[in-house]
C-alpha cells in the first residue's frame, strides 16, 4: 500500500522529466514540480503553494491550492486517511469516484489556504485510518514569495542568443529555485533546478527545440525534504511560490 498526499495547483508544470537539468541533491523537489512521484515510489507527498500567472494588460491570475491524495498502490486508487490538515486547517474531503478520495483547499473557491512565506514552519498532518497510519511532519516556508524582475510580461526573447532570468532574493534564503520554460507547441519544457541567487541564463542551446511564438517563463522558490515514516513509507513535503511570466520568443 502506498499513500500519496498531494497538495497542488493547476499551474501547467506537467509530468515530463526528460528535458530537465538537475543535480542529484536537488531531486527532492521533483515530485512537486514535475509529477514524478508516481515513478519515484513515494508513499506520501505534502504540498502547499501559491501561483501568480502574469499576462499582458496587465492581467494576472493568482491561486493558492492544497490538494491531498492518500494513495493505495495495490488498488491503484486514493484512500480515506481521516482528517488531513495543514497548520491545523482541515482540508475538505471529496469523493472523486474512480480516482478515490481527494482532499482540497482552493483559494479561488473561497477557501483560506494556510500559506505564509516568512520562513515559518508549516505542519502537515494525517489523522490516520485503517488504510493509513497517522503521521505529522513540518517544513519551513520560503522567506518570501518569488518575484521575477526580468523578463517582464510580453517581453520579446531571442531564440538565437538566449536570455537571462532575474528575481528578487530574500536575505538568508536557503530555498531551491526551479525554472521552467514552456512553449505550448512542445511536449517537454526546459526545466532546471538552481540556487536562490537571483539570476539564471537560458542559452540558445537550451532553446534548440523551441519555436518562435508564445512562451511561459516560470520561477519557483521551494523548501522541501524527503523522509521515511513508520513502516518504511517514503514521503516528501514542500512549500513553494511560483510566478509565471508570459512572453514571446523570436
Amino acid at each position: 500500500m502506498r499513500l500519496i498526499i498531494l497538495l497542488v495547483t493547476t499551474i501547467g508544470f506537467g509530468s515530463c522529466t526528460s528535458n530537465i537539468d538537475v543535480s542529484a541533491t536537488k531531486t527532492k523537489i521533483l515530485p512537486f514540480l514535475t509529477g514524478s512521484w508516481a515513478q519515484d515510489n513515494y508513499s506520501a507527498t505534502f504540498q502547499d503553494y501559491k501561483v501568480v500567472n502574469k499576462f499582458s494588460g496587465p492581467v494576472s491570475a493568482t491561486q493558492s491550492l492544497a490538494v491531498a491524495y492518500l494513495y493505495d498502490t495495490i488498488a491503484s486508487t486514493s484512500v480515506d486517511g481521516g482528517t488531513v490538515s495543514i497548520n491545523g486547517s482541515s482540508l475538505t474531503k471529496i469523493n472523486n469516484g474512480a480516482k478515490g478520495v481527494e482532499y482540497l483547499l482552493n483559494s479561488t473557491a473561497g477557501n483560506t489556504v494556510p500559506l505564509i512565506f516568512n520562513g515559518s514552519s508549516h505542519i502537515f498532518s494525517v489523522a490516520g485510518s485503517g488504510d493509513f497510519a497517522s503521521m505529522t511532519d513540518t517544513v519551513s516556508s520560503p522567506k518570501a514569495e518569488v518575484n521575477i524582475t526580468s523578463p517582464t510580461v510580453s517581453s520579446s526573447l531571442p531564440l538565437s542568443s538566449g536570455f537571462t532570468i532575474t528575481w528578487d532574493v530574500p536575505s538568508g534564503t536557503t530555498s531551491d529555485i526551479f525554472i521552467q520554460i514552456r512553449d505550448t507547441s512542445l511536449a517537454n519544457p526546459y526545466q532546471v533546478v538552481t540556487s536562490d541567487n537571483g539570476s539564471y541564463t537560458i542559452t540558445s542551446g537550451n532553446l534548440s527545440a523551441f519555436h518562435a511564438g508564445h512562451v511561459a517563463v516560470s520561477v519557483t522558490r521551494i523548501n522541501s525534504k524527503d523522509a521515511v515514516a513508520s513502516g518504511g513509507r517514503k514521503y516528501a513535503i514542500g512549500v513553494y511560490s511560483t510566478e509565471i511570466i508570459n512572453c514571446a520568443l523570436y
